[in-house]
């Protein structure tokens, strides 16, 4: 998700990627394949087979902690804030964790295309030798978006070029 705050000092991108389930549906997942794992595992202990519990729990746990591992990967949050004199890139899950700063006048955004068919173009932000990689865990979609937007907010609104010069006679 891209998102452009606008106030009068600066301009403000806010990159998060799509959540695919709030936390609280994710538990409900686990408590529902909890329940099958679990009652099937049962059955077969009291079948016999007395591995079945111990493999279901460690199945239980291993879907518990990938489910886990996607809600928080999809926390990471990018801000892209313009002002006037500078740009100032901050990443981090509900802090800023890390901040790149560098003038403004001086930076500048680079598109790689991508590599291989299907892959979404990379966004970098450069300053003297300083590259940092904006957006890598949007979508294609939201990528293509993010690069309209940074066009949007660095070119400015739609500029009235001059009147033709008519010399003087």
């Amino acid at each position: 998700m891209v998102e452009l705050l606008d106030n009068a000092a600066s301009q403000t991108l806010v990159l998060r990627p799509n959540a695919a389930m709030p936390w609280r549906r994710n538990l409900y997942v686990i408590a529902i394949f909890g329940l099958g794992i679990l009652g099937f595992a049962t059955f077969w202990t009291i079948k016999g087979v007395v591995l079945a519990l111990p493999m279901g729990i460690l199945e239980l746990i291993g879907l518990t902690w990938a489910l886990w591992w996607v809600a928080r990967q999809a926390q990471r949050c990018q801000t892209i804030e313009l002002t006037a004199h500078e740009v100032i890139i901050q990443s981090g899950r509900d802090l800023p964790e890390s901040e790149w700063r560098s003038a403004r006048a001086w930076t500048r955004v680079q598109v790689d295309k991508p590599k291989r068919r299907g892959d979404p173009p990379r966004v970098w932000f450069c300053f003297k030798g300083d590259q940092v990689e904006v957006g890598g865990f949007l979508n294609r979609r939201d990528r293509q978006r993010l690069i309209r937007m940074l066009k949007k907010v660095i070119n400015g609104p739609v500029r009235i070029s001059p009147p033709p010069h008519r010399p003087r006679s």
